[in-house]
């Protein structure tokens, strides 16, 4: 997946990512997400998956949602969020 440099021009502040309509999840309505930089114990959390799969959890994981809201994501938030966290490992 390629990262653009918008995306990752400062990559020491989190990206927070408001969305157009509320995500319903387990713990109630989802307006935004936060995208940090992982962890290594993380990162290890998605490792051995590929393609949409890790994305998902990985979103999942740096943002403190449940898999299920993050499946739910409309797609340029979900790439916008996937490219993020791939600049961190590249």
């Amino acid at each position: 997946m390629s990262v653009k440099a918008d995306q990752v021009e400062n990559l020491d502040e989190e990206l927070v990512i408001v969305f157009k309509k509320p995500i319903d999840g387990p713990g109630g309505p989802y307006s935004q997400i936060t995208i940090r930089e992982p962890t290594a114990d993380e990162i290890e959390l998605w490792d051995k998956l590929s393609g949409v799969e890790a994305d998902k959890k990985a979103i999942s994981v740096v943002a403190g949602i449940p898999p299920a809201v993050a499946g739910k994501i409309p797609a340029r938030d979900f790439y916008r969020a996937a490219r993020r966290i791939g600049a961190f490992l590249s």
